[in-house]
């Protein structure tokens, strides 16, 4: 049995990763090692589905810039199928500062940059690239009214949906939470 269509709505940034003995208290400034790595929660999820031999679509929306170049190869070389990403120009793409401490520890803060720039008519667009029977995933990352729309359109093209509401934000539709009844 061949495995079911998969397509992750979410966002991707760039993360800048110091590694730190441990985290810093206000107004502290620590020694640490940089790494930049590519993420995002949606992306995280559509390279580790990827890694495991799938071909997922993924939908995201990225800066026309250095930053969202290099996500855009990153997630090419991972085997996550692009047909559904916007490139947008004159945004910047999204970002993430994370201090991550020896014992595991870390701190984030986050630049969405044209991730919080999601709107319906753009998940209605990227619907399109939902195959039949698919499974969907989404995360909180995108805008509420953005993610209502995608809920909205589970009766419209069938699909199943495996929702991560982190980080919980107010005003999400209950469609998010109503499977097709297993």
């Amino acid at each position: 049995m061949s495995p079911r269509p998969l397509m992750f709505f979410g966002t991707t940034n760039l993360d800048l990763c110091f590694n730190v003995e441990r985290l810093p208290t206000p107004g502290e400034s620590l020694m640490g090692s940089l790494k930049q790595n590519a993420g995002g929660k949606g992306a995280n999820q559509a390279v580790a589905a990827a890694r495991l031999g799938l071909r997922p679509s993924f939908y995201t929306r990225l800066g026309d810039d250095d930053a969202g170049r290099s996500l855009l190869q990153a997630l090419r070389e991972a085997g996550v199928r692009l047909d559904a990403i916007e490139v947008c120009p004159g945004e910047i793409s999204g970002s993430a500062l994370v201090l991550v401490g020896d014992d595991g520890s870390n701190m984030i803060v986050i630049d969405p940059g044209a991730n919080a720039n999601v709107t319906p008519s753009m998940v209605e667009k990227a619907a399109e690239f939902i195959e039949r029977d698919a499974i969907v995933v989404a995360e909180m990352g995108m805008p509420v009214p953005a993610l209502n729309h995608l809920f909205a359109l589970k009766s419209v093209k069938e699909f199943d949906l495996i929702f991560n509401p982190a980080p919980v934000r107010a005003g999400l539709s209950p469609a998010a939470w109503i499977s097709k009844g297993y």
